[in-house]
């Protein structure tokens, strides 16, 4: 059976292992959506996310960005 993808993203597994997967892109598209608008500035672009400073800065870190 051929694993099925959207758009690059593994379908494969349960409904939490594919839920997983797709927030992990989703936010990572998001933030660096957020630092190329805000010009790089972690402060405006966690704001722009409604998430706090540290978050951001550990969603940053998480994800090599």
């Amino acid at each position: 059976m051929a694993v099925e993808t959207l758009g690059g993203l593994d379908l494969s597994g349960t409904l939490a292992a594919v839920n997983t997967r797709a927030l992990r892109v989703l936010e990572k598209l998001k933030i660096r959506e957020a630092l190329a608008t805000n010009d790089g500035n972690k402060a405006r672009a966690a704001e722009t996310l409604g998430v706090s400073y540290k978050t951001l800065l550990s969603k940053i870190k998480e994800y090599d960005l």
